[in-house]
């Protein structure tokens, strides 16, 4: 059971990380995510783009086809604010499942 994965690796439609650990709390989270999420409160984490470009290839994405379409994401994410410009860490809502 690998602790961080990029599912649905060609969906590029809908980006999210889900917690999916009952005992992790926000604090928790942020120091075990830090080399791959920023926290910027419960409901939005800045994903860093090295680690999505990692967890593809880690999901068997062809890294081609992978990057052009997170090519088009990271384009038409910008325009709304959705792409860190000084990191590039793309912005993500947080969904814990435990709550759902």
């Amino acid at each position: 059971n690998q602790p961080i994965a990029l599912d649905e690796a060609q969906d590029f439609s809908s980006f999210k990380l889900e917690i999916d650990d009952p005992d992790l709390d926000l604090v928790r989270a942020a120091v075990l995510l830090a080399d791959v999420a920023r926290f910027e409160d419960r409901h939005t984490a800045w994903v860093s783009a090295p680690a999505l470009v990692e967890l593809a290839a880690s999901a068997g994405a062809e890294p081609s086809e992978w990057s052009k379409g997170f090519d088009r994401m990271v384009s038409k994410a910008r325009p709304h604010g959705w792409i860190d410009e000084a990191t590039g860490a793309v912005k993500g809502h947080v969904v814990w499942l435990s709550e759902t």
